[in-house]
């Protein structure tokens, strides 16, 4: 879990939760899945970019 501050109290997060709409609540749940698509393409693209070949082929 991330330390990183937030503007939202845990708890006042959690009962706008319990306030939320069926169709609010849809809204959020694809806003936190697009976010989460965008830290694993984050992620993937660190970890292309630290990829080294350490065997080099031999030419023909």
């Amino acid at each position: 879990m991330s330390t990183k501050q937030t503007i939202l109290d845990r708890e006042l997060f959690a009962q706008a939760l319990r306030d939320m709409s069926e169709a609010d609540l849809l809204y959020l749940n694809r806003m936190v899945i697009e976010r989460l698509h965008l830290h694993a393409q984050a992620k993937s693209t660190v970890q292309l970019a630290q990829f080294t070949v350490s065997i080099r082929p031999e030419p023909y």
